[in-house]
C-alpha cells in the first residue's frame, strides 16, 4: 500500500487577494547577499517575490547615544504603510550599567531610523535589522 505524501509544497503563502492560488505560486524573482561594509552596515540581503513583496535586512553598527540615526534599505519599498522593521540588538557583554534601550524610531520607503538610549554605550555594539513590506 503506497503512503499518501503529507508533506505537500506550499502554494498559497500569500495573504493579500492579488497573492498566490493553487495554480501561480509566489516565487522568489530577485535576491541579494553582500558582506562588505557599506555605511556602518554588513551582512545585507534581500529577496524580491513575485506578488510585490520585498524582504531585507542587514547588520548596523552606525548608533549614536540619544540620537536617531538613519539605516537605508537595500532596494526601496513603494508602500510606507506596509512595511514592518524588526531589530534585535547585538550587546557586547561589557560595562557597568545593563539598561539600555533600542528602538525603531521612524520607517519610509527608503529608510528607518534607529533610536538608541543607554547609560552605558559600550553595552550595544550594533543590531541586526529585518524589514517586510511592499
Amino acid at each position: 500500500m503506497q503512503h499518501p505524501n503529507l508533506n505537500l509544497p506550499i502554494r498559497a503563502i500569500c495573504s493579500i487577494t492579488s497573492g498566490a492560488t493553487a495554480s501561480t505560486p509566489v516565487v522568489i524573482i530577485e535576491s541579494y547577499y553582500s558582506n562588505d561594509l557599506d555605511n556602518g552596515n554588513t551582512n545585507r540581503w534581500y529577496r524580491k517575490y513575485s506578488d510585490g513583496h520585498i524582504e531585507q535586512g542587514g547588520y548596523a553598527t552606525n548608533l549614536v547615544r540619544d540620537t536617531v540615526v538613519r539605516c537605508n534599505y537595500i532596494t526601496a519599498y513603494t508602500d510606507t504603510s506596509t512595511i514592518q522593521v524588526f531589530i534585535t540588538p547585538h550587546s557586547t557583554g561589557e560595562g557597568t550599567a545593563p539598561s539600555a534601550a533600542i528602538q525603531v524610531a521612524d520607517t519610509t520607503t527608503t529608510d528607518f531610523g534607529v533610536h538608541y538610549d543607554a547609560n552605558n554605550i559600550a553595552n550595544i555594539d550594533g543590531y541586526y535589522w529585518e524589514a517586510v513590506g511592499l
